[in-house]
């Protein structure tokens, strides 16, 4: 057995050996690839000193304070279920802290504390496409909204009041706004319309002038204005298919300046605060990434090093622009696209890709039916792939060996987990299955093809039995299986995307389960053979949860983005909204006690504002949760013996968190996240290469014998470890943090180990950092070999060792 096992180790090396001579990675590679389309980038005026920058993504806005290396998630008030597609600060941010966001349908929206808080700012029910404020908006408090066909607004009180402004464009989309620099005296704007050309005023918005003229097509998508704009008169103009227009002489002619652009359909452009001295101005174009001009638009050169250049999609690539107000020092520029967030600091030089959701962020809770004696919880991230602990909420184990995918949207456990040990986890297109308790898991997605994200699973009650489960797909309505996850179908319900799903306790008797679906909700009564609409609204259920004593009850309760909560007491024939005491109508998740019938007990955790409970069966609800930071509420578990132990879990961007007094007091109890090269969140320098492997963490491994080759990692933590692989092939590396020499790592040992932390590290304050391993090229004297292998890296985001917590990795593996 020895010396079998002896020659497969031998045979890995060889075949590693090999990569790395014939496999070669170019000189820098960014890796990360985002979910999330950014479509609007917005930068403080200070962000020198604060480091601040807001993103739009869907119908959220997140905010940094650390100039993109983390985000909170910045939506309490912001009751909307539609797009933000565009946003802008105050010039005056650090002092009045507003903030102005508009949606695709929704009006205007506006903050005065920074992102903290939202309100509605008016403009009900049109999309707002641009806004544009007042260079002195601290003096006048003027702002300009621009809308889609209903014309340009302006508020000369913060956003208070808006007022038509009759002779601007009508009938057209406004899609960018120029404002003059001395606007407080000239009163100049511009504004550029898709389908009637540029519009100028002089007076504030009573009169617009149209500049459009043979010279110019009609449709615009950007403007930018030079910060010397009252002695240079120049304007920058993107237009959506003839590329990038310039005038000189405040509008009166115009000419072309594609000197080297090579996509002429623009969607964003900005000049640099220094133009008069450098004459920089950047373009986002569609398709072909970032251009730049240090010569006032005579001639523009592709600056897209460390973009990654995406395989066939039709979206729009690269949507937005900001640039920092001190970049003449910094540097700095933002690149929102949909591939996510970039970021460089060399003026586009360089570009790197950004975190924009945090891999650590929760997105379901799965409690053990036995809890009471094992004590077991899992959860799932967004990319940082599933956790679990046993009886000790402060020590949790990554648990991703097998899977081949991290962010995952749902874990649910069998309902005789005491026996069979089984667990089940979705993803993208993805079904996967442990049977031993989460420590290897197997892809179960046959059948799963072309269905988008599996947002839900649910499991029979009788699963051990029937071996029945159901799928809420994205794409594809709902999937069923009934031999355990090997084989999927789609069942009649289909065509449509499904956010969640809820099986009746007695589904083997009843053969009934709901689906919440952005069109309604359905209902089956036959085991998904047939499915019929028993509620249809215009908001868009996210949640749903059925009572556990439903064969008495038939009680089901829905969460909606937009109208709270809904419930009905017969099977679905009719609903009642209850809502009363629910300050956000925005429901993401909810939970039932299990204990319904007793204590009529009943969760809503919502987009914004926290979590609510009722105690009388959703007639009224009161806010919970307080000592939480997360407003942003993903998902909540409740403890199989709830109205004994009054146990609830939480999750969100800030991690899991727990109460046991009935959700009057909570902690914090997950510390710790996995960044995984499933996810390609590092950065590779020298020669690198990415191997499958069944042993490794997320099952793919990072290898370099490269002399000088580097791998690294920011993030913000309060201490790190590197996860690799030691073995008497293996050789020695450098670590790094925060640009610092810290150790030489001995990576031999006689006996290979995978999933080995081989290198800890405590950072004390939560702090932005950076680890990077450096290959030497060395090994030690009883090595046969130079590798080093990154399989992933732990961040620890919270020091809980004063309170007697632990960082806890997992075990690894050890084979002869």
């Amino acid at each position: 057995m020895l010396e079998k096992k002896t020659r497969i180790a031998v045979i890995i090396y060889i075949h590693l050996t090999i990569l790395a001579m014939i496999f070669i990675r170019h000189p820098m590679v960014m890796a990360h690839e985002p979910h999330d389309v950014v479509r609007r980038v917005a930068i403080s005026p200070e962000f020198a000193s604060d480091e601040t920058v807001f993103i739009s993504i869907g119908t959220t806005i997140q905010k940094s304070t650390n100039a993109g290396s983390s985000w909170v998630i910045c939506t309490h008030g912001l009751q909307t279920n539609k797009p933000i597609v565009c946003m802008a600060v105050s010039p005056a941010l650090d002092s009045d802290k507003t903030i102005f966001s508009g949606t695709n349908g929704d009006g205007i929206f506006s903050s005065s504390d920074g992102g903290e808080s939202w309100v509605h700012g008016g403009l009900n029910g049109d999309s707002v496409l641009s806004i544009g404020f007042s260079p002195s908006y601290e003096i006048d408090q003027t702002v300009f909204a621009g809308t889609d066909g209903g014309g340009l607004y302006k508020s000369t009180d913060g956003g208070s009041n808006w007022i038509l402004l009759v002779n601007s464009p009508i009938g057209v989309p406004i899609t960018s706004i120029a404002i003059s620099p001395k606007y407080i005296t000239d009163q100049t704007i511009f504004v550029a319309t898709r389908g009637q050309g540029i519009f100028k005023s002089a007076d504030g918005g009573l009169i617009f002038i149209p500049l459009a003229c043979p010279a110019i097509p009609s449709k615009f998508e950007s403007l930018t204005i030079s910060p010397m704009y009252p002695s240079d008169n120049t304007v920058f103009a993107g237009s959506s298919r003839e590329g990038i227009y310039k005038t000189v002489d405040g509008g009166i002619s115009w000419q072309t300046v594609n000197e080297g652009i090579l996509d002429t359909n623009i969607n964003d452009l900005v000049i640099s605060p220094t133009y008069e001295l450098d004459q920089t101005v950047f373009a986002a174009t569609r398709e072909r990434g970032v251009f730049r001009t240090t010569n006032g638009g005579s001639a523009w050169e592709p600056v897209n090093r460390g973009l990654n250049e995406w395989t066939g999609q039709t979206d729009n690539h690269w949507l937005s622009l900001a640039i920092s107000s001190s970049y003449s020092v910094d540097q700095t520029i933002f690149l929102g696209a949909f591939e996510g967030l970039f970021k460089s600091i060399n003026g586009a030089d360089a570009w790197r890709q950004l975190n924009t959701i945090d891999p650590g962020t929760v997105l379901s809770i799965a409690i053990s039916p036995y809890y009471s004696t094992d004590g077991t919880i899992f959860y799932t991230t967004y990319k940082g792939g599933i956790y679990k602990t046993q009886g000790n909420i402060v020590n949790w184990d990554v648990v991703n060996t097998g899977l081949t995918r991290t962010l995952l949207w749902c874990v649910i456990i069998s309902p005789k987990f005491n026996e069979d040990k089984t667990i089940f986890s979705s993803g993208f297109q993805t079904v996967f299955r442990s049977d031993n308790a989460g420590l290897l898991w197997r892809r179960m997605d046959y059948g799963l093809e072309n269905v988008g994200d599996i947002k839900s699973i649910v499991i029979s009650h009788d699963f051990y039995f029937d071996k029945t489960l159901f799928a809420a797909t994205a794409k594809d309505g709902v999937y069923k299986t009934t031999d355990g996850g090997l084989h999927w179908y789609p069942t009649v319900l289909r065509y449509t995307d499904i956010n969640d799903l809820a099986i009746s306790p007695q589904y083997s008797a009843d053969q009934t389960v709901f689906a919440a679906a952005k069109i309604g909700v359905f209902k089956t009564t036959d085991g998904g053979i047939t499915w019929q609409q028993i509620w249809e609204g215009s908001s868009n259920p996210k949640s749903i949860v059925i009572s556990p004593h439903y064969k008495f009850d038939t009680t089901v309760f829905v969460g909606t983005y937009g109208d709270g909560v809904y419930k009905t007491t017969d099977g679905g024939a009719t609903w009642e909204c209850l809502s009363t005491g629910i300050t956000d109508l925005y429901v993401q998740s909810m939970g039932i006690s299990p204990a319904f019938h007793f204590d009529h007990t009943i969760f809503a955790g919502t987009k914004g504002s926290g979590l609510f409970k009722s105690t009388d069966r959703g007639q009224t609800w009161y806010s919970v949760g307080f000592g939480q930071t997360d407003l942003f509420m993903n998902c909540l578990s409740l403890s199989p013996q709830y109205d004994l132990d009054r146990i609830l879990w939480t999750g969100g961007p800030s991690g899991v968190f727990q109460t046991k007094d009935n959700a009057q007091t909570w902690q914090r109890i997950s510390s710790v996240v996995r960044f995984e090269e499933t996810e390609k969140m590092f950065v590779l320098t020298g020669k690198w290469w990415t191997l499958p492997f069944s042993y490794a963490s997320a099952s793919k491994i990072t290898c370099s014998r490269s002399i000088g080759g580097k791998i690294w990692l920011e993030f913000v933590g309060t201490g790190v470890s590197w996860i690799g692989t030691k073995g008497k092939w293996m050789g020695i590396a450098e670590v790094y943090i925060d640009g610092i020499f810290k150790e030489e790592v001995d990576l031999y040992a006689p006996a290979t180990q995978w999933q080995v932390p081989v290198f800890e590290y405590e950072l004390g304050d939560l702090g932005v950092h950076k680890l990077t391993i450096k290959v030497t090229g060395r090994s030690n004297p009883s090595s046969e070999g130079t590798v080093v292998i990154l399989d992933a890296i732990d961040v620890l985001r919270f020091d809980y060792t004063s309170k007697g917590h632990n960082l806890r990795f997992f075990a690894g593996h050890e084979h002869q």
